[in-house]
């Protein structure tokens, strides 16, 4: 069976390099810092509220990023 992979039009690796640099600095802008690490506090050391709180905000985050290189939530 052949998988596909569909791809932005001329989304290329210095794009993606771009985007990923973007990310990482948006996790790092102080306002989305403080929202992470008061969402890891709330999560404790439990890895369920991790995922149910934690991961969903990155992905909130991140979303907002790709958005600018084309992509939809």
């Amino acid at each position: 069976m052949s998988a596909s992979i569909c791809f932005k039009e001329n989304f290329n690796s210095e794009k993606a390099k771009g985007a990923l640099e973007d990310i990482l600095a948006a996790f790092e802008h102080p306002e989305n810092y403080a929202r992470v690490q008061n969402a890891k506090d709330v999560a404790g050391n439990d890895m369920l509220k991790h995922m149910q709180i934690v991961f969903p905000l990155l992905t909130q985050i991140k979303m907002e990023v790709i958005e600018n290189y084309g992509f939809t939530s």
